[in-house]
């Protein structure tokens, strides 16, 4: 019995030995993933998040907020978009899938390219253009009548883009953590 029981526990430790051993694999020092379509995945993910939060900050009472609440919210979700379109132009050709990948890979590497630009597309003419934190006339009033259109183009694009990912990583057998891991 006490033989069984030191097999037991043996047999536990190397599992878990293993499992620590394969984690490893995948992530590297300081928490990075080695996997270069995993690490492009998190890191917009990481960029997408931001955006959103900034999002419903510039949303928050925006009726009621005064002018330069509203121009310092646009200036902030700008920049978040602007950080966005860095992550997602740099990791772009991390998410393409070579030759030697599966069809249903490949198509969903595609596409993903093909989000990418589109929401590229997206956050610069709604963020950089559209919510510029300064412009004609009475800029913050044009601010708040036309900030939760443009908003909800720019999360309606992200939208798109997280189910592209989660389609992508699908297609490419890599463990996606959900959001918020």
């Amino acid at each position: 019995m006490i033989g069984a029981s030191r097999a037991i526990k043996a047999t536990a430790v190397a599992a878990v030995l293993l499992a620590s051993s394969a984690d490893a694999q995948v992530v590297g020092a300081g928490g990075q993933y080695q996997n270069p379509q995993m690490q492009a995945l998190l890191t917009v993910r990481d960029s997408v998040l931001s955006v959103r939060r900034e999002v419903a900050r510039f949303r928050r009472d925006l009726q009621l907020a005064g002018a330069q609440t509203v121009t310092s919210r646009a200036r902030r979700l700008s920049s978040a978009c602007e950080g966005l379109q860095t992550a997602l132009r740099d990791g772009a050709p991390d998410l393409q899938s070579g030759s030697g990948a599966s069809v249903t890979e490949r198509r969903a590497s595609g596409a993903m390219q093909a989000q990418i630009r589109e929401t590229i597309q997206v956050l610069d003419g709604e963020c950089r253009i559209g919510l510029r934190p300064e412009g004609p006339g009475a800029w913050p009033d044009s601010l708040k009548a036309w900030g939760p259109n443009r908003t909800s183009n720019v999360e309606g694009a992200l939208s798109a883009y997280e189910g592209a990912a989660v389609r992508f990583a699908k297609a490419a057998d890599l463990d996606f953590p959900p959001k918020g891991q």
